[in-house]
């Protein structure tokens, strides 16, 4: 890890897609480098185009931008309630304590069950929470310098940071 840190595994199943991704292409230089250093090895990864199947099939639906997820909810307007760009999921995370998802209520005995309750308290937070200041975009640093790549990935693990205790019950990367 970069920082001495790993992510606690819930056991999840994640997959990627993009909405102008091109089918069969290799994830790029930069990407490869970023995920190795976080332990996980995209050398064989292969790009697909986002379609109905997987958006149905999602628990959680995370784009990196907010025109990514007025795409989503073009293809199924139905995933509204489990869908969320990085940094809205960060900023509506934040606005909630962890006890906001009414864990008692639910059994929650495994992560896919915390997972669905709190994404169903975080779309219930939407209309609660202030909107962001600006975009809730990551910037694509696809065609620029490794710099580039490098910003989108600090980005990523900050936000990641916010949503984390919510979603998966941990303070987010812990010391290896």
């Amino acid at each position: 890890m970069p920082d001495g840190r790993s992510w606690p595994d819930p056991g999840w199943r994640v997959a990627s897609a993009g909405v102008a991704a091109r089918d069969g292409a290799p994830a790029v230089n930069d990407s490869v480098r970023i995920a190795s250093d976080w332990g996980v090895d995209l050398s064989t990864h292969r790009a697909r185009r986002l379609d109905r199947d997987l958006v149905d099939a999602a628990d959680l639906v995370v784009t990196m931008e907010t025109g990514h997820l007025a795409d989503v909810l073009r293809l199924v307007p139905s995933a509204l309630p489990r869908s969320f760009a990085w940094l809205e999921l960060a900023r509506l995370a934040t606005s909630m304590r962890v006890d906001d998802a009414t864990w008692d209520d639910e059994d929650v005995a495994d992560a896919t069950s915390r997972l669905h309750v709190a994404t169903r308290a975080l779309h219930h937070a939407r209309p609660l929470t202030p909107g962001a200041e600006g975009p809730e975009d990551v910037a694509d640093p696809i065609g620029r310098p490794s710099t580039a790549f490098d910003a989108m990935a600090d980005t990523l693990v900050r936000a990641a940071e916010q949503f984390a205790p919510l979603l998966v019950g941990a303070e987010g990367p812990s010391p290896d």
